[in-house]
């Protein structure tokens, strides 16, 4: 059974657009073997376009499906918005060589199509066409027509009226930094308080040019800044002891050579602050205050194999220290510990945190034992194994210093 399509137009439009569709319109009848419409069904459609002859080479290929025909058996459509089989619709020349539209239908809207002859395009589609031609040659440039003559200067406007004075106002504390209130019309007072030397942020006490209340301070330190002590002691049932010439040096290293007599030759590096620390000092034993040379509040010379330890109570930096030497090792050990100034705590309670800094850790003798503090931290307490040999696993402790 052989169906028809009868072709009633097919369109391509001229349109003055800054961008042409990429389309054609396709309309026709679909009709029956006997000529009778197909009415109110959908329908499938192959669109080929040839390039040449009616037998000429693919050029493109797509399909339609599901077009409804009217109860006239007409259905509309475009050629170039199909599901594409082969080709791309946009680059094909058009400028060049004839061009034939292939049509084959399956009234079952399937993919069984059939033949429906071969028509060439004559007067389609002169937009695209009109996309890949080439730009005719450009015109000569016209003469340049005189130029106009320079307006007048306008007059000057009149000065506007002096405006209304506004309502801000400046409220504020000695020394606080100002900041915008909530009604953005008034000043206030921030949390930065300057008083010409140090600020603070939260704190009206700043201890360093900046100070951050609740933080630990890192005091950054200039070489006028930094401190050592030393000496070269060696003696037997003696004390030796070593504290820096001012009170407000804090020690941030030790380090003590074992010799045939024990503590020879103490090292310090301390860091001067004057604005943390009070220039005053006390002497702290492993039970409590002492005094120098005094065996009071010590752990005695007669414990060997045993850990001797002392530190200063809490918000106090060690500045010093004294040790015994005997035929037992690291009796009557004490600390001279200076206090910080109102509004600074220690980071750290008790002993302190220890540093990682200690080396070497192990029973060697006539070796040089040193610990450090990290950067920021202070000496708060110490400790030393009394072995065989001297000084065995030197440890210090460390604490930061926080602005409250």
């Amino acid at each position: 059974m052989k169906n028809i399509l009868t072709t009633l137009l097919l369109i391509a439009t001229l349109q003055l657009f800054s961008q042409i569709p990429q389309a054609f319109n396709y309309q026709a009848v679909a009709r029956n073997s006997s000529g009778a419409v197909i009415a109110g069904q959908n329908i499938s459609v192959k669109f080929t376009i040839l390039d040449g002859y009616p037998g000429g080479s693919l050029v493109y290929m797509e399909t339609h499906s599901n077009l409804m025909t009217n109860q006239f058996g007409l259905f509309t459509t475009e050629v170039g918005k199909g599901t594409v089989v082969t080709g791309t619709f946009n680059a094909i020349v058009w400028s060049t060589g004839h061009k034939y539209l292939k049509v084959e239908f399956d009234p079952n809207n399937g993919t069984n199509f059939a033949d429906m002859g071969t028509t060439q395009l004559l007067s389609v589609p002169y937009a695209l066409y009109a996309v890949t031609s080439s730009n005719g040659p450009q015109g000569a440039t016209g003469v340049t027509g005189p130029s106009g003559d320079t307006g007048l200067i306008g007059l000057t406007g009149a000065t506007g009226a002096t405006g209304t004075p506004g309502n801000g106002t400046v409220n504020g504390t000695l020394n606080y930094v100002a900041k915008f209130t909530p009604d953005s019309t008034t000043l206030g007072n921030s949390q930065i308080f300057d008083n010409g030397t140090n600020t603070g942020i939260g704190t009206v006490t700043p201890h360093v040019k900046l100070s951050v209340a609740g933080a630990a301070l890192a005091k950054t330190l200039s070489v006028t800044d930094a401190d050592f002590a030393g000496n070269t002691t060696e003696c037997d049932n003696c004390y030796n002891n070593l504290v820096f010439a001012d009170r407000t040096t804090a020690v941030t290293g030790i380090s003590i050579r074992c010799s045939d007599y024990f503590e020879g030759s103490i090292n310090m590096n301390g860091a001067k602050m004057p604005d943390l620390l009070e220039d005053s000092a006390v002497w702290y034993g492993a039970t409590g205050v002492t005094t120098a040379g005094s065996a009071t509040n010590t752990q005695d010379v007669g414990a060997d194999n045993i850990t001797h330890a002392c530190n200063c109570p809490d918000n106090f930096i060690a500045t010093g220290i004294e040790l015994y030497a005997s035929d037992r090792l690291d009796g009557r050990m004490k600390l001279r510990c200076a206090p910080l100034k109102a509004g600074l705590t220690t980071t750290n309670t008790g002993i302190g945190l220890r540093s990682a800094f200690n080396l070497p850790y192990e029973n060697v003798d006539n070796t040089r034992f040193m610990g450090l503090c990290p950067f920021g931290m202070y000496m708060k307490g110490i400790s030393i194994y009394a072995a065989g040999k001297l000084d065995n696993q030197l440890c210090i402790y460390c604490t930061g210093i926080r602005d409250n």
